[in-house]
């Protein structure tokens, strides 16, 4: 059953749910705040069906990379082009979009998100 669970990448469930999602973005993504809040509500929802501490864990995780992105762009000359970063590799897909995030702003490949909410959409879509 579609809620009855956590959801696997590869179940019926999830790809039921992928659809519903995909549907429901497409009918309202020509507004704009409507189609963040679908994708952010999905994300949520599915990161919830793992286990209620993602629920705060992810919006938590979100901003604070949202935050530090914002920040990093602003204070990017004063930082030192030769700083590297090294972070240990067994992270979940969710870490590895969140450090993409602010690496790509670091690296001036992508400029930070417009707000906070399509920062935290951004980040919580995996």
């Amino acid at each position: 059953m579609l809620f009855s669970a956590a959801m696997l990448l590869t179940s019926p469930a999830c790809l039921t749910f992928a659809a519903i999602v995909f549907l429901a973005y497409w009918m309202v993504s020509r507004y704009r705040l409507a189609g963040l809040g679908v994708i952010l509500v999905a994300n949520y929802f599915f990161y919830a069906r793992w286990g209620l501490m993602y629920l705060a864990l992810v919006p938590a995780a979100s901003s604070i990379d949202f935050a530090l992105g914002a920040t990093l762009a602003r204070y990017l000359p004063l930082v030192h082009s030769a700083w590297s970063w090294t972070l240990p590799l067994g992270l979940s897909f969710y870490a590895f979009q969140s450090m993409t995030y602010t690496i790509d702003i670091y690296r001036r490949i992508a400029q930070p998100a417009p707000s906070a909410g399509k920062g935290v959409a951004r980040l919580a879509c995996v």
